[in-house]
C-alpha cells in the first residue's frame, strides 16, 4: 500500500465542521455516487453551498461563475471532458480551488499524473467512505491525499501548458472537435455563426501549436483515461 494509503487508514481525520467552507463542486454523471459524496461532505464540513454537475460543461460553467470554489470533487471521466483535459482546464479557470479527483481510473501513473497537471489529491472510487472522507478532509486542509511523494515537474509535451491558456469557449469548441463534430454542428450545438466557430478552430490550432485538425484531435484523444476506467 502507499504511504498516502496508509496515512488515511491509520488517523481518522477531525471533523471540520464549522470549517468556512463556501461552495464544494461535484463533478460525476453518476447520480448516486453524488448522492454518496454529498452524505461524506455534509458528514465532515458545513460548506454553504454544494454544486453537482453531471457533465464537463457543466462544471466549467459553475467554476468560471463562482469565485467562492473551495473544493471540487472530480470524475476524469465526465461527459465533454477527455480525462485530463477536463481537469487542466478546470485548474487553468480556477487555479486556486482545490481538487480531488474521485475516479476509477486504476494505476499509480493516473494518480501521478493528476498531480502533475494540478491536482491535489487522488481517490479511487472503489475506496471504503471512510477513506473517501478522510481524503476530503485532507484536501481541505491543505493537504495532498493519494499523490505520489514526488512528482515529476515536465511532461513529454508542452500541450498541458498550451491547453490552459485557452479559453472556456475554445475548450468547448475543442471537446466538440474530439467527439468528432463539423464546424456547422459545433455552431448548431454553442449556437454559434459557423465563421464564429472557424475562427475559434483557428486559434485552437495556433495556441496549441498544431497544423491540421486531425493533429489536435489526436492529441486530446491522447489525454483520455475512459479506456482505463472501471467505472463505466
Amino acid at each position: 500500500a502507499s504511504g498516502s494509503k496508509l496515512r488515511l487508514m491509520a488517523v481518522d481525520p477531525p471533523d471540520l465542521m464549522g470549517t468556512s467552507v463556501r461552495t464544494v463542486i461535484i463533478a460525476d454523471d453518476h447520480p448516486l455516487v453524488r448522492a454518496a459524496l454529498v452524505a461524506s461532505i455534509v458528514k465532515r464540513l458545513s460548506p454553504e453551498r454544494i454544486v453537482e454537475t453531471a457533465s464537463f460543461e457543466e462544471t466549467l460553467t459553475e467554476i468560471t461563475c463562482d469565485a467562492n470554489v473551495d473544493l471540487v470533487l472530480l470524475d476524469l471521466s465526465m461527459p465533454g471532458a477527455y480525462g485530463f483535459s477536463g481537469l487542466i482546464s478546470i485548474k487553468a479557470h480556477a487555479p486556486a480551488a482545490p481538487v480531488l479527483v474521485i475516479s476509477g481510473a486504476p494505476g499509480s501513473d493516473v494518480a501521478g499524473r493528476c498531480g502533475r497537471f494540478g491536482a491535489s489529491g487522488y481517490v479511487s472510487k472503489a475506496s471504503p467512505p471512510a477513506e473517501i472522507e478522510a481524503a476530503i478532509v485532507e484536501t481541505i486542509a491543505g493537504g495532498a491525499p493519494g499523490l505520489p511523494g514526488r512528482l515529476e515537474t515536465e511532461e513529454a509535451s508542452d500541450l498541458p501548458v498550451r491547453l490552459s491558456l485557452l479559453s472556456p469557449q475554445q475548450i468547448r469548441v475543442m471537446h466538440l472537435m474530439a467527439d468528432g463534430l463539423l464546424n456547422k454542428q459545433i455552431a448548431h450545438e454553442l449556437d454559434l455563426s459557423v465563421s464564429t466557430v472557424k475562427g475559434h478552430v483557428t486559434e485552437l490550432l495556433r495556441k496549441l501549436g498544431f497544423a491540421r485538425r486531425t493533429q489536435l484531435i489526436a492529441a486530446i484523444h491522447a489525454l483520455d483515461v475512459s479506456d482505463q476506467t472501471s467505472d463505466r
